[in-house]
């Protein structure tokens, strides 16, 4: 989209080019998939969920679909759109980013972004929490995970791809959650290697419950 910032832009094209090899690289993480299911059976029957930064649609957004929810699913790259389309194919599908695109308030249950918000600067995190918060209905859930380190939008290589990414240390991402209207239900630890060869990290799951 033109509209995009060329941060958007740029990183929509590392993720076209990443496009079905993004599950052989992270498609085996444990704690997301328990945080999915654990998600689904939850929620009300037929609740509305966004998937934000969906990816491939697994195992997230398929997992909810399966369990009879209303899935939207957001993401900035066509090719993992698509991609989400064939995984989830009772999904709805918006191609934007979560600081461009318009929900009307109080539109969802809970929202899901799982290892999307890293890739946008810190001032950019900060205004998606918020639209999170907006978007979602009073005492809505917000399950998000984030590797944890502390910088602010730095050049790696993700496969063969270089790629920009943020992160916080968990106390700071604890309060920057709070302070967007969130009451923190939940944090877990999991330490994970993303394939075979990759630098293992630390990775932060939160559940969050709207104010």
């Amino acid at each position: 989209m033109q509209s995009w910032s060329d941060d958007i832009q740029q990183q929509a094209a590392v993720f076209n080019a990443i496009g079905a090899d993004y599950e052989v690289m992270f498609g085996n993480n444990q704690d997301q998939q328990d945080l999915s299911q654990w998600l689904a059976d939850l929620l009300e029957p037929n609740s509305k969920v966004l998937d934000s930064g969906c990816g491939t649609g697994i195992p997230t957004a398929q997992t909810l679909a399966k369990a009879g929810h209303a899935v939207t699913c957001l993401e900035i790259s066509a090719s993992m759109l698509n991609l989400a389309r064939q995984n989830v194919p009772n999904g709805q599908y918006v191609l934007d980013s979560v600081n461009h695109v318009n929900f009307e308030p109080a539109s969802f249950d809970a929202v899901v972004s799982f290892f999307a918000l890293l890739m946008l600067r810190r001032s950019d995190i900060e205004h998606a929490l918020q639209q999170f918060h907006h978007w979602l209905k009073p005492a809505g859930l917000l399950l998000l995970s984030m590797v944890e380190g502390d910088f602010d939008y730095i050049q790696i290589v993700l496969g063969d791809q270089p790629v920009f990414v943020t992160a916080y240390p968990q106390a700071q991402l604890e309060a920057l959650i709070t302070k967007s209207g969130f009451q923190i239900l939940e944090t877990r630890l999991q330490h994970y290697v993303p394939h075979h060869g990759a630098t293992p990290e630390t990775q932060i799951f939160i559940v969050a419950q709207r104010d």
